[in-house]
């Protein structure tokens, strides 16, 4: 038999990539980090004097829709409930590797020795100086990632590329609606960014118009799961309750919908959008 449903390979999973500008790279407390609205509150099990990494980035390719900036808060705690160090599937060790293939040496480290107390708390050494540490590479740097799912807590930035000094974004910005009670299953602040967009809905006018914006002028039964990706469309974007990207694999699904909501005509073998 040519096709047999049984030995179908595994899925191809689907990453979604931003352009960001890092704004904020230290080591500070639990309680700063909540200050930060990093964390909504102190988790369980965790004292407000621990150290917590606070990675933080702005998002160039999306704002929310009163023009107030997007962030991605990642890196977290350095140490387990037990004192000891995160392990190599946790993000310190993945963020400081990824950013070392781009030859940036990310980790801050503690050179004020604010933190020596509590390392010597938990018998572990002081957490000490990055010699290799260079904020002018880190900070106001430019950089296009990649956003790694994790099993708990919030996506993963992990660079692809480091931008030059003075780098300016000249690409679309797409608008995402806010949500005000968007917490993380580790119990980290979540941005306006997890917010759903319906583009049939009320409020979802703006995306509509990014979305048609994209598909006009292109043939009906084009794949346009990479086209809307690539132009800053994810999983957070619906069509009438259906994740916009899921109904876009189906070749042709995505056009038909469109053209049933009275979003589009098919001329001469092309989308165009309605009046």
């Amino acid at each position: 038999m040519g096709y047999d449903p049984t030995q179908a390979g595994d899925p191809i999973p689907r990453k979604f990539k931003n352009v960001v500008r890092c704004i904020a790279n230290e080591i500070i407390t639990v309680a700063e980090a909540i200050a930060r609205g990093r964390w909504q509150n102190t988790p369980e099990g965790v004292g407000d004097k621990e150290p917590y990494w606070d990675l933080c980035f702005e998002t160039l390719d999306a704002k929310r829709t009163d023009g107030s900036p997007l962030t991605l808060a990642t890196a977290g705690l350095l140490y387990n409930k037990d004192g000891k160090k995160k392990d190599n599937t946790q993000r310190p060790y993945r963020l400081s590797t990824a950013f070392a293939g781009l030859g940036i040496s990310l980790f801050p480290g503690d050179p004020a020795g604010k933190f020596d107390q509590f390392c010597a708390s938990i018998n572990q050494d002081p957490i000490g100086v990055n010699p290799s540490y260079d904020e002018s590479k880190v900070i106001g740097r430019v950089f296009l990632v990649e956003m790694e799912k994790m099993e708990m807590g919030r996506d993963m930035p992990l660079p692809l590329t480091a931008e030059p000094e003075g780098y300016l974004y000249t690409g679309k910005v797409r608008e995402v609606a806010p949500r005000a009670d968007a917490v993380n299953s580790d119990g980290a602040t979540g941005d306006v960014s997890n917010a759903l967009v319906d583009i049939l809905k009320p409020g979802g006018e703006e995306e509509l118009k990014h979305v048609l914006g994209v598909l006009d002028g292109h043939p009906p039964d084009e794949d346009f799961f990479d086209l809307l990706r690539s132009s800053g469309i994810d999983n957070r974007t619906l069509l009438d309750g259906e994740s916009l990207l899921g109904v876009a694999v189906n070749d042709g699904a995505l056009a038909g919908k469109l053209q049933e909501a009275g979003k589009i005509t098919i001329a001469d073998g092309k989308i165009a959008v309605s009046a």
